[in-house]
This record gives structure tokens, C-alpha cells and sequence, in this order.
């Protein structure tokens, strides 16, 4: 009787430390950035918006990588920046491998752009400043100060974006921002529009550090983000609403950078300071704007490679709380077979 209860323990056992050692799943988000819409008749999702802002000197780069999960060959990204002479170009195609080496847990125990095209008569209301091809890219640059104006010039150069863009676009609009627009050449409609895309480089100038996020409001769903900030100092965020954390934070000359980052990096401001978090459209009323931290002080754990709000607790305690019910049982066992031993038979 007690071979045949330990069998069964051990299999018991056995699964709650299977249980116990599996992570919890977390849903993927459907659809994230407000600002990429895929082509007539398709969908898409943008599961994971990843950047890099690098300023310094009233100059920024912004670094952007797109996950896209896409039923369409066509499609359209829209990103608002402060300058209308903003130049694009492909970026290094190893940066966001480097920056995700370099912000991971410690461990327990150059693509050249093409060149620009002349400025064009975009209509009464719209001023083409800029057009190149980057590869499969066609990438314009635009300025007006008519949201309108803005929505049916990209609708009759080919460019798929939302009705929503007239009102989201707004502000940006009424502050004299340009917009680079990016969709896939029509040549190139043979490659699908899916999966990671390569890095695009945007260049601008601008007082303070910013990233533009406020298009994402158009979203149905939230998206998963991370963003790194390279500085003089460590940043903080001075827009609170959101969702967004400091997961790590350090100078790059106190670690070992990969080649394309420290490319980047070099000759420029030093500090990393990365945050990650789930974006929910509705809260998106403002850009992301930064603001230098009180301290320097270097930041470096595990809860680096967890989105904001799910540290590594849950699975912790789930496999701590494993354990202790395993050593509950044992011992319940164990005690229950010795007073077994002690006692004498039944009507001896």
C-alpha cells in the first residue's frame, strides 16, 4: 500500500515541478502601432514597436524597428518628426541585436541609405520635401499644415492610411511638424510585408529629446514597446501616462557594445537607458518626452527582460510554491509510513 501511494506522489510530484518550472503565458497583442496600415482588404498587426532615440546637441536619430504581422503586400508607415529637412536611410541591420545583448540579465554563474530625391509640388496644401528609395522602400517626406490635405495626398500617391489619420494628425500639423511616410514600392509588391523590418534612420533637429507616439492613439489594441534612449545622462519619462518603465540603464563605456551599436554610439552621448511596457491606445494623449534622472546610478536585472508590470515574481513564486507543497507531502507520507511501523496489527 505504501510502494503504491509513493508511485503515485512521485508522479504528483513530478508534474507540479513541471507546472511549477513553466513560465506564465502572456497573450500576444493584436495590433499596436496606429500609425502602419496595411493595404486594401488586408490586416495587420504590429505586435512590437522597438527604437532607439539617440540626441544630443539639438540633433536626434531615431532607430526604428517594426515587428509586422501582415496578410497585406501593401501597406503604409507614418511618422511625424519636428523638421521638415528630416533625412531617412536605412539603418545598421544588427543595432537592436547589440542593444538587446547589452540590456539582457547578467548571466547567473551598416547599411548605407540612398540617395535623396529632389523636393516635388505635393498640391496646394501638401510640400513633398524629400523622396528616396531605401531597397524595397519608397520613403517620402512631407510637410502641411492641412491634416486633411495630408490624408488625400497619401491616399492618391498610394500610400494606405486610416481615415482617423485626418484628426490624429492634428496636432502635428498645427505645431508646423513634417511626416515621413514609408510604404513598400509598388515593384517590389512581390515581397510580403511581414515579419521584422530592417531598421530605418530619421534624422531631425529638435530642442529636446522626443519620440512621437501620440498616431498610435488610432490603435485598437495596445502593443508591446521598448525604447531606448541614448544621452549624456540617465533619462527618466516625463510623460507619465504611458505605461512605460526603466528596465535598464548604464554607460556604454562600462560595458562591451556590439559593432553597430558602438557605431552609433560613438563620438556622441554615452548613456543607455531603455524602458519597456505595454501601450494601450487610450491612454496615448501625448509624445514620449524624456528628462534627465536624479542620479546616474546604473540599473541591471532580470526584470530588464520582462514587459513593465510582469516581473519575474509570478514564476518564481510558482515554482517556489511547488516545492514546499512537494515537501508538505513528503513529509506526510514519511510520518504516515513510520506510524504504520509502530503500530501493532489489528487485533494483536
Amino acid at each position: 500500500m505504501i510502494a503504491l501511494m509513493m508511485r503515485r506522489f512521485a508522479v504528483l510530484l513530478s508534474a507540479v515541478l513541471a507546472l511549477a518550472t513553466v513560465p506564465f503565458i502572456t497573450p500576444a497583442w493584436a495590433c499596436g502601432c496606429g500609425a502602419y496600415s496595411p493595404g486594401a482588404g488586408g490586416s495587420a498587426s504590429v505586435p512590437t514597436e522597438t527604437a532607439l532615440v539617440r540626441f544630443g546637441d539639438g540633433v536626434e536619430d531615431v532607430y526604428l524597428s517594426l515587428t509586422v504581422n501582415s496578410t497585406s503586400k501593401t501597406g503604409a508607415l507614418l511618422f511625424p518628426v519636428p523638421d521638415k529637412k528630416a533625412t531617412v536611410q536605412a539603418g545598421p541591420t544588427n543595432l537592436f541585436n547589440d542593444l538587446a545583448e547589452l540590456t539582457k540579465p547578467p548571466p547567473t554563474a551598416d547599411g548605407a541609405g540612398a540617395g535623396n530625391g529632389g523636393p516635388g509640388a505635393g498640391g496646394p496644401s501638401v510640400t513633398v520635401e524629400s523622396r528616396q528609395q531605401i531597397g524595397p522602400l519608397d520613403v517620402v517626406t512631407l510637410s502641411s499644415g492641412d491634416p486633411t490635405a495630408l490624408l488625400q495626398w497619401l491616399q492618391r500617391n498610394g500610400f494606405t492610411v486610416k481615415p482617423a489619420l485626418a484628426t490624429a494628425a492634428e496636432p502635428y500639423t498645427d505645431q508646423g511638424w513634417a511626416f515621413v511616410a514609408v510604404r513598400l514600392r509598388p515593384d517590389a509588391a512581390e515581397q510580403a510585408l511581414s515579419g521584422v523590418l530592417d531598421p530605418l534612420q530619421i534624422h531631425f533637429a529638435t530642442p529636446e529629446p522626443v519620440y512621437p507616439m501620440r498616431l498610435s492613439s488610432m490603435a485598437s489594441e495596445p502593443e508591446t514597446v521598448r525604447l531606448y534612449l541614448l544621452s549624456d545622462h540617465r533619462a527618466d519619462l516625463r510623460t507619465a501616462d504611458h505605461g512605460l518603465s526603466t528596465t535598464w540603464a548604464g554607460r556604454l563605456s562600462d560595458h562591451r557594445p556590439g559593432p553597430d551599436l558602438a557605431k552609433v554610439a560613438a563620438d556622441g552621448p554615452g548613456y543607455l537607458t531603455r524602458f519597456d511596457g505595454h501601450l494601450d491606445p487610450v491612454t496615448i494623449t501625448d509624445d514620449i518626452h524624456f528628462t534627465v534622472a536624479s542620479s546616474d546610478e546604473a540599473i541591471g536585472s532580470a526584470s530588464a527582460q520582462q514587459p513593465a508590470g510582469r516581473s519575474g515574481k509570478s514564476t518564481n513564486a510558482g515554482l517556489i510554491a511547488g516545492i514546499v507543497i512537494a515537501v508538505v507531502l513528503v513529509g506526510l507520507l514519511v510520518g504516515f509510513a513510520a506510524r504504520r511501523r509502530r503500530s501493532p496489527p489489528l487485533g494483536g
